[in-house]
């Protein structure tokens, strides 16, 4: 069986930011998030004010038996104007502003731009070369670049015979080649259809 608790913040925050303990810490981890110093005396939030001098306010705790001393750095972080910074550090500020809008302006028209898949339907490489047909089925159709589409169980018998390539390439060459042999293997016949090309105006496009 497991069982999820549900989450406790443990904030040990100081400069009199308020800190509060997990109900369970001295109970279940005894020492872990004591108060106490090793004489004895308690530090709570409130007394790690900043110092007159300006310093960063420290706050000092005990953490599994060790003196631990945290320093409030957010006391002294101001805004900073770049245009007050040497003329490098500008540079290099204004490159890192100018990559994150890019970077925003990418990831904006990632989200709301459409990126449809371009129409193939009417590209002449993709159209049909010819066909097979065997006692008035067709067994197999061949496109301009030489690609076969047929039923798994017809291109079963054909598949051995196929050439790779004409001339180490593909197209209308190709595609003739394979209908060939395709129509020996089935004993059937070539049907070219009236959107076949030739090799030189595959090889235009």
């Amino acid at each position: 069986m497991t069982t999820v608790g549900a989450a406790v913040n443990y904030t040990g925050n100081v400069g009199g930011l308020g800190r509060s303990k997990p109900p369970y810490s001295d109970e279940t981890f005894p020492g872990l998030f004591d108060d106490g110093l090793s004489d004895g005396r308690a530090v709570h939030a409130e007394d790690a004010q900043e110092s007159a001098s300006g310093q960063p306010a420290q706050y000092t705790f005990s953490l599994l038996g060790k003196i631990v001393t945290a320093t409030n750095l957010a006391t002294k972080l101001k805004p900073m104007d770049i245009a007050e910074l040497p003329e490098a550090d500008y540079q290099t500020a204004m490159d890192v502003r100018l990559k994150g809008i890019t970077l925003s302006e990418k990831s904006l028209q990632s989200q709301y731009t459409d990126y449809s898949a371009p129409d193939f339907s009417n590209e002449p490489r993709v159209q049909t070369y010819a066909t097979v047909t065997v006692g008035g089925r067709v067994v197999a159709t061949i496109d301009n670049q030489g690609v076969v589409e047929s039923s798994d169980a017809d291109y079963l018998r054909f598949k051995a015979a196929l050439s790779e390539s004409v001339n180490t390439t593909n197209g209308p060459d190709l595609a003739q080649r394979r209908a060939e042999e395709i129509a020996a293997v089935m004993g059937g016949t070539v049907q070219k259809s009236t959107t076949a090309i030739t090799q030189s105006q595959f090889e235009a496009l």
